[in-house]
């Protein structure tokens, strides 16, 4: 996703490992719940091919010559019946599972300020080990392809350096998010990566009740992503636009107001050829309202679907 964005230090925040520590043995009942569906559906298989052997002769319109054959049938229903039972409920487990982990990581996430304020190379290893145990109860077997995939999407989370390097500057860093949307073209996507600029002090102010406008100026790098596998797109950042904020002009016209500028397609087309095993996201985790992905060097960014106001 390459955000263009940042990493800071500072306060520590221990209690978090300990709220969310006893959160990953939820996982292990979900995955002991799969294998009674797969013994369980073995002997209707064996029913089945030994039925097959006996009944071949039998026609359509004839009806089983004997109980016994029908008694073998409804075995064989029975079975079906308790295998898809045990498959669909171990699906649910895992389900289940899946939530108190996305809830334990946004909860570390959020202590950690997005991942500028970790505190501890301890409480980032934390992270990343949550961010894992997400990411294996992935049910998206092709995220490039979903339909869930487009949207808007904040940041929850990052440990990418070109985004946390943002906590450097002396202005505050509001929202980060990404916008992905289907291109005309097929197996391309295009993605916009927002970054908000805000003056110093401007939270400090606003969580005071000082009245002021949010004067934030938005910085937005586009990307062109064309699909490299089920999981990967290979990126091309090609646009760029500043929508500067301009407290003294007419009230209306900064939303009009955008310094943008673009590559042209052959461009795109050469840096794609050039750089499409070197700069590229694939997608380890996507739900309806979560999505993790990695980049090139396994950095991590973690976001959240932005909900309709």
């Amino acid at each position: 996703m390459s955000i263009v964005l940042l990493l800071g230090h500072a306060s520590a925040w221990t209690p978090a490992v300990r709220l969310v520590r006893p959160v990953t043995s939820i996982v292990s009942p979900a995955t002991s719940i799969v294998s009674p569906a797969t013994s369980i559906a073995s002997p209707a298989t064996s029913i089945v091919s030994h039925t097959r052997r006996h009944a071949a002769p039998m026609l359509c319109d004839e009806a089983p010559s004997d109980t016994g054959d029908a008694d073998m049938i409804n075995e064989i229903f029975a079975a079906g019946v308790v295998a898809a039972t045990a498959i669909n409920t171990a699906a649910e487990a895992a389900d289940a599972g899946a939530g108190p982990l996305k809830a334990a990581l946004r909860l570390s996430a959020a202590r950690a300020e997005r991942g500028f304020r970790v505190g501890s190379a301890e409480a980032l290893a934390r992270l990343r080990e949550q961010v894992a145990a997400v990411e294996a109860l992935s049910p998206e077997l092709a995220p490039v392809d979903s339909p869930l995939l487009p949207g808007e999407w904040d940041l929850d989370f990052t440990d990418a350096f070109d985004v946390l390097s943002l906590g450097l500057s002396p202005l505050e860093i509001g929202t980060i998010s990404q916008n992905v949307r289907l291109s005309d073209e097929p197996g391309t996507l295009l993605a916009e990566n927002v970054v908000e600029v805000l003056p110093p002090l401007s939270s400090l102010l606003a969580n005071a009740g000082v009245p002021l406008p949010r004067a934030a100026t938005e910085y937005c790098i586009g990307a062109t992503c064309k699909r490299q596998t089920e999981r990967r797109v290979g990126l091309v950042f090609d646009r760029v636009r500043v929508k500067p904020y301009l407290p003294f002009v007419p009230f209306g016209l900064p939303d009009g107001l955008k310094l943008e500028g673009g590559l042209p397609q052959p461009a795109v087309e050469a840096l794609q050829r050039l750089t499409e095993n070197n700069v590229y996201l694939e997608t380890t985790y996507l739900d309806d309202d979560l999505r993790v992905a990695r980049g090139p060097q396994g950095e991590i960014y973690v976001l959240s679907r932005r909900q309709a106001v």
